[in-house]
């Protein structure tokens, strides 16, 4: 196996079609330079830590759930214990001896193909490249960093990199703007909690008309919003929120984050990290004594992105519980000075009630052998057929039908209303 891969800037980089058209490479390195492909195998090593440390304390681009903390605790708990490959790229600038971008990768067998994702696929919401702030996003440098990388996956045979936000704290997301990027199912909802903000209008109206049962609730007996901080209340409220989910989803027919054993592991290890690392917080809402709604959420100080949301509906709906969880999220973080926080993935609809609107996620697959290309057109195919599918009501009514559940958005009603 290749550990390091050294090609220059001319070889890597220089495609005709583009050159044609007279465009300017926008990366900050020069198209003159060598970039060295560096690959390292854990979290352990001190050069790719240090690199870490300088594009973040530099203000580059790094996505939330790629801080240093998150993605040890997915190779620690997730792909260590499968025996994974993981692979973590650094494109180093041999004038600097620093990183222009790190890419962590980890390769799985998948129905036959050796299949390269990016670490934390599958518990985390939004993923991309971490970037050095001199890199300017642009197709040419998306597609440098994805020719780089690819040289040096020579045994693997599907590319799939998934939950590609279009931007990442108001940049433009590297890898988003590779060539072949297309909107998946799955989006975010993000928020602005500016004092004046449409979301903190929203909640305080969500107040107003709520406010009446919210006083009666509290008059007769008692809401808190409770966030936990002591060992042992975090281990038994998460224990606690996975039996809720668990309870409300099995009831709605819908897949659940948390129905693998080891995720399920990774975010109470999340939760339970030491206080000063620790990237993950629970809000537990206590009504008349009982919880009856959690909120697990991810933060790094600047930051937040809510992952999991677990209501018990079994109490009715009076009082809206899934509202007055993130009313209070919201005005906790506007007094904490938080100017923009995510919802995170899953189409329910309160989060339009918030939200500034759908942050559609992105997917590129690409084939690196010949079963992988064909398995890029195999899924090419799939996703035209569910497409045509969809525009016809009368199919999506039969698969329901089939499925024995009403249509989708009949389900939904119960978190707010």
């Amino acid at each position: 196996m290749r550990t390091e891969n050294v090609v220059t800037m001319a070889q890597t980089l220089a495609r005709p079609a583009i050159a044609a058209r007279g465009e300017a490479w926008q990366l900050a390195w020069t198209a003159a330079a060598a970039l060295r492909l560096v690959r390292a195998s854990s979290f352990d090593d001190p050069a790719l830590l240090d690199d870490l440390d300088a594009i973040v304390a530099a203000g580059g681009q790094v996505p939330l759930f790629q801080s240093r903390v998150w993605l040890k605790g997915v190779a620690d708990y997730l792909v260590n214990a499968t025996g994974s490959d993981i692979r973590i790229y650094r494109l180093v600038d041999p004038a600097t001896g620093r990183a222009s971008a790190i890419l962590p990768v980890v390769v799985t067998r998948e129905g036959g193909l050796n299949v390269a994702r990016l670490l934390g696929d599958g518990v985390s919401d939004v993923l991309g490249a971490i970037v050095a702030p001199h890199v300017t996003p642009s197709t040419e440098a998306a597609e440098a960093v994805l020719r780089l990388v690819s040289e040096d996956l020579v045994d693997v045979d599907l590319l799939r990199l998934t939950h590609l936000a279009p931007t990442i704290d108001g940049r433009a997301n590297l890898l988003a703007l590779a060539e072949g990027a297309f909107a998946s199912a799955d989006a975010t909802y993000p928020v602005d909690l500016e004092p004046a903000s449409a979301t903190v209008v929203t909640a305080r109206s969500a107040c107003k008309t709520y406010q009446k049962q919210w006083r009666k609730l509290e008059r007769r007996d008692g809401i808190a919003i409770n966030w936990l901080t002591e060992a042992g209340e975090i281990a038994a409220g998460f224990d606690r929120m996975v039996q809720m989910r668990r309870a409300r989803f099995a009831r709605l027919s819908r897949a659940d984050t948390l129905r693998e054993e080891a995720s399920e592991r990774f975010y109470r290890a999340m939760a339970l990290a030491p206080e000063g690392d620790r990237p993950a917080q629970i809000a537990e809402l206590v009504v008349a004594g009982k919880p009856v709604g959690y909120i697990y959420r991810i933060d790094d100080g600047q930051r937040f992105s809510t992952v999991i949301c677990a209501i018990d509906d079994t109490v009715g709906n009076a009082y809206a519980p899934a509202l007055i969880l993130f009313t209070k999220l919201f005005e906790k973080a506007v007094a904490e000075g938080y100017s923009s926080g995510d919802m995170g993935t899953g189409s329910m609809p309160y989060k339009l009630r918030f939200a500034r609107g759908e942050n559609r996620l992105l997917t590129i697959e690409r084939g690196l052998s010949l079963k992988g290309w064909i398995a890029t057109v195999g899924f090419a195919l799939v996703r035209a057929a569910r497409a045509w599918c969809k525009r016809r009501p009368a199919l999506v009514k039969l698969r329901c039908r089939l499925k024995r559940r009403a249509p989708k958005p009949a389900h939904c009603a119960a978190d707010t209303e």
